[in-house]
């Protein structure tokens, strides 16, 4: 028999590294070249993570990758990198012998790292593909003002049924008024330290985001900046 397909598990969202102030790795921008190696601190049986990589102010272009620790250094990348801009990518990244998984950068910069979910054999959910479809647009009115939360329903949307645990989104940012970033979540009553995209003045950005429901079947965005 083939390998045991993995599940995923989706929970609130959080912040595993931050350069900036040295959360989860050493303070100070990671140089070009080197490797940073990630603890997730998720159970032993896990086999991947999802995760959101930021790179933020770059001294030069270049990209990131992020593999399993202990393996070769892949050729693909899962984000390109922009002198002096931030710039998110969501992946989904195997975890290495020791539960672990790095990140390698071609050029010196900050890192953040969100992590939003899991997958495991014999646990989490399955999978459910569905006809693309557009749950929010705020295009045909102002822009959504910064700080505010929208709400937007995602069982009941597409076939999704009641039950479902998580959604596979691609978020739009689309003529943000100023810098900033939006954050995708599970509504609750606090919004999570954690980013899932970002965006410059004017410039329209995309990205994935794979986020855990709340009990009613929605996710929240908070946008930091006026935007569509």
């Amino acid at each position: 028999p083939g390998p045991i397909a993995a599940r995923f598990s989706a929970f609130d969202p959080v912040r595993l590294v931050d350069t900036r102030i040295g959360k989860g790795a050493p303070s100070g921008p990671l140089p070009g070249g080197c490797t940073l190696v990630v603890d997730p601190g998720l159970p032993g049986n896990a086999s991947a993570a999802v995760v959101n990589i930021t790179s933020v102010l770059p001294s030069t272009g270049g990209f990131m990758t992020a593999y399993p620790c202990g393996t070769p250094l892949p050729t693909a990348s899962v984000l390109q990198a922009l002198p002096g801009r931030v710039v998110a990518a969501t992946t989904t990244v195997p975890l290495g012998a020791n539960g672990s998984f790095c990140i390698y950068s071609s050029t010196g910069g900050d890192v953040l790292v969100d992590l939003f979910g899991s997958y495991a054999p014999f646990s989490g959910d399955r999978f459910q593909p569905v006809e693309p479809t557009r749950l929010y647009d705020s295009r045909g009115g102002d822009l959504v003002a910064a700080g505010t939360i929208v709400h937007v329903p995602v069982v009941g949307q597409a076939g999704t049924p009641t039950g479902a645990a998580a959604a596979a989104l691609t978020l739009h940012a689309i003529s943000p008024a100023a810098d900033g970033f939006a954050t995708v979540y599970p509504c609750s009553a606090s919004v999570p330290d954690v980013s899932s995209i970002n965006f410059i003045q004017a410039v329209d950005v995309a990205n994935q985001a794979i986020v855990a429901l709340s009990a009613g079947g929605e996710v929240c965005v908070q946008v930091s900046a006026a935007m569509h």
